[in-house]
C-alpha cells in the first residue's frame, strides 16, 4: 500500500514538473528573414514587404498553448506537435486562414507561414528563436 502511495506521489511529481518546464520560444525575424516570402504579395518591393510584414510580424512568442505576434492577440495553438511545430487558426478570418510555425532549437532557428483561403501562401519568413523557461 505504502509503495503504490509513493508511485502515485512520484508520477504526479514528473508529470507536473514536465508541463511547468514545457518550452516557450521567443523569436524575431532575421536580416533578410523576409527574401523569399515577398513573392506573394502584389506590388514593388517596398510595399511587398510591409503587406508581408503585416500578415507576419517580426517578433512572436509561441508555448504549447498560444502564439503571440507583437501587436496583435494571442492565437491558440490548434495543431502541429507542440514541442517543434506548431500551428493556429486565426477566428477571425475563418478556419482557412492559419500559421505554421516549425521550430529548431538547435539552430536557434524558426520559420513561420501564413496561408488564408483565396490568398497566396506568405512566408517563409526566417526566425532566430531562443528558448525560454516558462
Amino acid at each position: 500500500m505504502k509503495c503504490k502511495a509513493l508511485t502515485t506521489i512520484i508520477f504526479s511529481i514528473i508529470c507536473l514538473g514536465s508541463s511547468s518546464l514545457a518550452a516557450e520560444y521567443s523569436c524575431s525575424a532575421k536580416d533578410h528573414g523576409y527574401s523569399h516570402s515577398t513573392r506573394a504579395a502584389a506590388g514593388n518591393l517596398a510595399k511587398q514587404l510591409d503587406i508581408v510584414k503585416s500578415w507576419i510580424p517580426a517578433n512572436f512568442t509561441v508555448n504549447t498553448q498560444t502564439i503571440k505576434f507583437q501587436g496583435f492577440p494571442a492565437i491558440n495553438v490548434s495543431g502541429g506537435d507542440r514541442i517543434n511545430s506548431f500551428q493556429g487558426f486565426l477566428k477571425h478570418d475563418g478556419p482557412n486562414s492559419h500559421y505554421k510555425i516549425k521550430i529548431n532549437p538547435h539552430e536557434n532557428s524558426g520559420t513561420v507561414l501564413r496561408n488564408r483561403n483565396g490568398y497566396k501562401p506568405m512566408g517563409p519568413v526566417f526566425f532566430t528563436c531562443f528558448e525560454r523557461n516558462s
